[in-house]
This record gives C-alpha cells, sequence and structure tokens, in this order.
C-alpha cells in the first residue's frame, strides 16, 4: 500500500507515462474505488450548467476562462496548464497575455513524468468550450503546487485504499494519512 514504486514504474514501461498521469490526473471511468473517478454520466450540478450556459454564452463572442487546482507542482509554484489544443489560436494567445515563461511551467510542474499531460476528459474546463462553440475561447488551469506528481499520486491513492481498502496494513492509517 505504501511502496508502489515498482508497479507504478512497471505500469509507466508497459503503458506509457501519459496513460499513467492520465489515469491519476486526468480521470478514469472504470473503477469506482480507484484514483480520481469521474463516474458514468453527468453529476446533477454538471448537468445544471450545461443547460444555462448555452443560454448565457448564446451571444457571446469571446470567453477567456482560468480554472484553479492545488496539488501537482513544487510547493508554492504555478503551472499553466493550457487547455485549449497546442498551436490553436487560444493555446497562442494564453502565453501572449502571460508571456513566455509562463510555457516553461507546466512541464516543470511535471517534472516527474517529463512535462507529459494527461487527457483532461474529466476536467470542466476540458468541457467549458462546447457549451459556447461560436466564441473564441482562451483557457488553462493555473495548478498552485504543493507536492510533486508522485507525492500527490501517492496521496490520492492512500486516501483511495482508506476509503475502500479491505485488509490490514503495518501501518495504522493515521501514520498513512501523514
Amino acid at each position: 500500500t505504501i511502496d508502489w514504486s515498482n508497479v507504478r514504474d512497471e505500469l509507466t514501461r508497459e503503458y506509457g507515462a501519459k496513460r499513467l498521469v492520465s489515469a491519476a490526473g486526468g480521470g478514469q471511468i472504470i473503477e469506482p474505488t480507484g484514483m480520481n473517478y469521474i463516474g458514468t454520466g453527468p453529476s446533477w450540478s454538471r448537468s445544471v450548467v450545461e443547460n444555462l450556459l448555452p443560454k448565457i454564452f448564446a451571444g457571446t463572442k469571446k470567453i477567456a476562462f482560468i480554472e484553479w487546482h492545488t496539488g501537482l507542482g513544487d510547493y508554492g509554484e504555478l503551472s499553466h496548464i493550457p487547455m485549449m489544443e497546442p498551436g490553436s489560436e487560444g493555446y497562442e494567445r494564453m502565453f501572449e497575455w502571460l508571456g513566455d515563461d509562463a510555457r516553461s511551467t507546466w512541464a516543470k510542474g511535471m517534472g516527474d513524468f517529463d512535462g507529459v499531460t494527461p487527457d483532461y476528459r474529466g476536467w470542466f474546463s476540458a468541457w467549458l468550450p462546447s457549451t459556447a462553440p461560436q466564441a473564441e475561447w482562451t483557457g488553462m488551469v493555473i495548478e498552485a503546487g504543493t507536492y510533486g506528481v508522485v507525492e500527490v499520486m501517492d496521496g490520492i491513492r492512500i486516501d483511495r485504499w482508506l476509503k475502500f481498502g479491505k485488509g490490514r496494513s503495518y501501518l495504522s492509517r493515521d501514520e498513512m494519512r501523514v
């Protein structure tokens, strides 16, 4: 339960870093007790927002957004994660606004995986532009770092085991939370 580095390394070799990081950070729909389970359909709040936003944005020509997260990256450091397709106008516009220094922050925050970006299908901002396809979108997630990718993944994994795990561990639940 505590040291899964051999399993993590084997999964990375077998499936690649992108699939591992996507399963850990991008959301998955296969295992309800697993890390970052996003469910099999929209939540109630998503359904309400999905109904309202197209009406609110109906006449909108330009939309910019920031979705804030905490977790991945060096403590106190910001990672700018573009939610537009690389090379698109919205992607380039984001860096025009923020400056070129912002381009390197995501790769740095994902240092344990060489800047590999997950598939964000479970994130609000990955879905948001579909609410106003007529608009010019620019958007990002800003991740305020707390710990490195591996430490965050370990914390989420242990949290899931504490909630759903069976069996015994040589460590108490309180020791695992530290």
